[in-house]
């Protein structure tokens, strides 16, 4: 019985270090459908930020060239909340010269990723916040929606961003910043 007990406390301690062995990346695999009893699954990557090393008060014009740069109208820009964006941008098959699949992850079908033959819909928000006079800190959240175009249903499908509308929002901020806009 001792050793049954001294198994499972060196199984929670093993369990805790690795839990707190370094910060991972904020992606999370969840089902986004369930059909003719095969489970869809979808990665997931919400809250990407960055920090830049400029006042908010020059960010915030830097990321509105950014959204304009990505071909995102800027729907939502309220500098009272802080929050810049679009809450349903949408396209299908290809966008800014990629595969739809490469900015959303919506499962596969029988002709591929269902991404790149549906239109996808984007809520894409990015909170600024001063973290001081000189540094300021970009949160952006993407949440895409696949609907199926063919006809024959319509159905919404849930999402997963892959990160990349982030990283590029985030690269062209910075050449924003450093005059390249």
């Amino acid at each position: 019985m001792i050793r049954h007990s001294v198994v499972g406390i060196l199984a929670l301690v093993a369990m805790a270090g690795c839990a707190s062995s370094g910060a991972q990346p904020p992606v999370t695999q969840r089902t986004v459908a369930v059909a003719d009893g095969r489970v869809l699954q979808a990665n997931e990557v919400r809250g990407s930020e960055q920090q830049f090393d400029a006042p908010a008060t020059t960010v915030w014009p830097a990321l509105q060239a950014a959204y304009k740069a990505m071909g995102i109208e800027v729907v939502v820009n309220d500098p009272s909340t802080h929050r810049m964006g679009n809450t349903n941008f949408h396209t299908s098959g290809q966008w800014n010269g990629k595969s739809l699949s490469a900015y959303a992850d919506c499962g596969s079908g029988p002709t591929g990723p269902r991404a790149n033959t549906s239109r996808v819909y984007f809520s894409v928000i990015t909170t600024v916040t001063a973290l001081d006079a000189a540094h300021t800190k970009l949160s952006t959240d993407v949440n895409p929606v696949a609907v199926d175009m063919s006809g024959t249903t319509n159905a919404r499908l849930d999402c997963g961003t892959t990160g990349e509308i982030e990283t590029e929002l985030y690269e062209h901020v910075k050449q924003a910043l450093a005059g390249g806009a």
